[in-house]
């Protein structure tokens, strides 16, 4: 299995549910409907859960870099933070 694929392919799907977190924001905006909460942190758990895979399989090929990822956790943590407000 070629790992340096699988690690490129794995860079779009924490981007991926962070803008359906932010569209499902958008639309529901005053609703409180707790099948959208439970879809929001379902989609917030999967980009966790991809994010940290994406790491591990960068410590594994070898080009790691701890600084690139503080960013994108403030991120999840305040877009988590906000939807579930």
């Amino acid at each position: 299995m070629n790992t340096v694929k699988l690690e490129k392919q794995m860079r779009i799907v924490p981007l991926i549910c962070v803008v359906m977190m932010l569209l499902f924001r958008q639309f529901t905006k005053g609703d409180e409907n707790p099948v959208w909460t439970i879809v929001t942190i379902v989609l917030g758990i999967l980009a966790l859960i991809s994010f940290f895979f994406k790491m591990y399989l960068e410590k594994k090929n070898g080009h790691f870099v701890a600084k690139r990822y503080y960013l994108f956790y403030f991120f999840i943590i305040i877009l988590l933070n906000s939807s579930l407000k």
